[in-house]
């Protein structure tokens, strides 16, 4: 999707991403673009207000964000080293 197209779902709250942003999301508060970060695993998240670059503008791969997870699980199956002896 284009920019334009990504302003106008972060104004219904839909987060939205570029490919490179990492665990960055662009949402729009109070009528200005903001981007955020979720706070570890909680459903806080640090937003700062952002001006989109050049590039952010023109760009035709923004995407919905998708926030993943890690199972509670993962992980748990590994020996500890007290295990592996």
């Amino acid at each position: 999707m284009n920019f334009e197209e990504a302003l106008e779902l972060g104004r219904r709250g839909v987060r939205v991403c570029r490919p490179g942003w990492e665990e960055d999301f662009l949402l729009v508060r109070e009528g200005r673009p903001v981007r955020g970060r979720f706070l570890g695993e909680s459903s806080l998240a640090r937003m700062r207000g952002w001006e989109p670059s050049d590039e952010d503008r023109l760009a035709l791969d923004w995407r919905l964000f998708r926030r993943v997870l890690p199972d509670d699980w993962e992980g748990c199956d590994l020996p500890t080293p007290r295990q592996a002896d």
